[in-house]
């Protein structure tokens, strides 16, 4: 344990992991709440496993959880207590800097990482927040859902956030885990790269179900180097998904690990490659329709760059394909290790947004990514502003583009909704933990440690069958002898 810089406040530990949980999503439902439930069980499991039963004293954990059941945020300290705080937007870099100001106060380290968890639209922004509906919410009530807008986490709105934490922290997030789809992409290297030195992101969908915390949080303790600590945290995260059952349905779900500090070698070739294929000179028009689509892997609005390079080293003269190899180089300093292929996918590890180019069968609605694109918000990115990509990317963007409604859907796992429903997941996982690893009462599965009724993890936070309406769900005595 680090000496305490601080007498009057808490111990500094060697790491602390900051995961922030938006659940308040309208494109979930209350479903994401009960998955929330869930992975707090694992949460609490794995960090409580760390020290022989209670908290390794090298780890704090510190979370933040946004239900949709409630109109209130919930903060927890595993093993200490928790805390509720008034209803906000969770997608305001407002809320999020917050929370790493009240980590600062409670959970002080040496290190830092932090794990986003909930939707996303890949480079176009993390999460959406709507204001709770109930009258118990106060200002945040909205009688009319016709005038909501879905409020969106942008990239640039993140590193803000990452700046003020920087601020409250006095140093960067040493690693950022995305347990959100489609994160692994250059332009999220460029906006993160002042406020992380590593991230741990998929360029492809990530299942809602499951993480495999009691290994991540395993590595923080035993690791103190930043770097060791994120190249084990990503093989872990890669292993697991190396499980069938682990990515429901899914033929596989690639994780990326990407270095920050290496993002500037990419600029100067890929801007040398966008003035070839910008629409006023060299290969533009039909050779760059012929080019861009094709190199798409995980999501129609998102080209993979291994493959993106490999297109246009056929399609180009010397001098493009100098530029090209100068690319591939770079990006290979910045992915430190991706996913291997499997069946008949191939992925370079970090993908970049590019508006779908007309295709026969394929609509921009389509993607997950497409419809929630506009040019004033990819224009103003650190990566377009940089590389000029945005000429290319925003090219088959209509001038008054409004986005459609997506008909993509997010998967939720197969047989999540019958293990939601099968089984009310909170203090299960305690459950087993105390039987079989004998967890106490001072390990924090007492009522300080949030678990009663005014902590909210009680009937009316949404948990209860009469509030999930779910039919089958057991009875109380079901519930009492299940439980037991």
């Amino acid at each position: 344990m680090t000496t305490n810089l601080n007498p009057q406040g808490p111990e500094v530990a060697e790491w602390t992991v900051m995961i922030y949980m938006v659940a308040d999503d309208p494109a979930a439902g209350e479903l994401l709440d009960q998955q929330a439930n869930r992975e707090l069980d694992q949460i609490t499991f794995a960090a409580l496993s760390t020290g022989d039963g209670e908290v390794s004293e090298k780890l704090r954990v510190a979370v933040q959880v946004d239900f949709r059941s409630q109109p209130d945020v919930w903060r927890r300290i595993i093993g200490e207590g928790a805390w509720v705080q008034p209803e906000s937007a969770a997608a305001d870099p407002a809320t999020l800097y917050g929370f790493f100001g009240w980590v600062k106060e409670k959970c002080p380290a040496d290190r830092y990482m932090l794990i986003l968890w909930g939707h996303s639209r890949g480079p176009l922004g993390l999460f959406t927040d709507r204001p709770f509906s109930s009258p118990a919410a106060g200002p945040f009530a909205r009688e009319d859902s016709q005038r909501y807008v879905a409020q969106t986490l942008t990239l640039k709105e993140l590193r803000l956030a990452l700046g003020k934490a920087q601020e409250a922290l006095n140093q960067k997030v040493d690693i950022i885990a995305f347990k959100d789809c489609f994160m692994s992409t250059l332009e999220t290297v460029f906006e993160l790269a002042d406020g992380a030195d590593y991230l741990i992101a998929s360029p492809d969908i990530v299942p809602i179900e499951g993480w495999p915390y009691r290994q991540i949080l395993g590595q923080l303790v035993n690791e103190k180097d930043s770097k060791a600590a994120a190249t084990n945290i990503a093989e872990a995260v890669r292993q697991h998904y190396l499980v069938d059952n682990n990515r429901h349905g899914r033929e596989e779900v690639p994780f990326s690990l990407l270095d920050t500090s290496k993002f500037t070698n990419v600029s100067a070739p890929l801007r040398s490659i966008v003035s070839e294929l910008a629409p006023e000179s060299g290969i533009g028009g039909k050779g760059l329709r012929d080019t861009l689509p094709g190199a798409e892997r995980a999501d129609p609005a998102l080209l993979d760059v291994k493959v993106l390079c490999e297109r246009l080293r056929k399609e180009g003269d010397a001098g493009l394909v100098e530029q090209v190899e100068l690319l591939e180089k770079a990006v290979t300093d910045v992915v430190l290790s991706a996913s291997k292929p499997a069946g008949n996918h191939e992925f370079g590890g970090v993908s970049l947004f590019c508006f779908p180019f007309p295709k026969e069968g394929v609509e921009p609605e389509e993607s997950f990514v497409a419809p929630n694109a506009t040019r004033s918000v990819y224009e103003e990115f650190a990566f377009s502003k940089k590389t000029n990509w945005h000429k290319v990317a925003t090219r088959e963007m209509p001038e008054e583009y409004i986005p459609p409604p997506s008909k993509a859907v997010y998967p939720a796992g197969d047989d999540l909704l019958p293990l939601v429903l099968e089984k009310l997941q909170n203090g299960v996982l305690e459950e087993i933990a105390r039987k079989l690893l004998g967890f106490h009462k001072d390990a924090g599965f007492h009522k300080d440690a949030g678990f009663h009724k005014d902590a909210g993890f009680h009937k009316d936070a949404g948990f209860a069958a009469t509030v999930l309406g779910a039919e089958g769900m057991p009875n109380s005595a079901d519930w009492k002898r299940w439980k037991r």
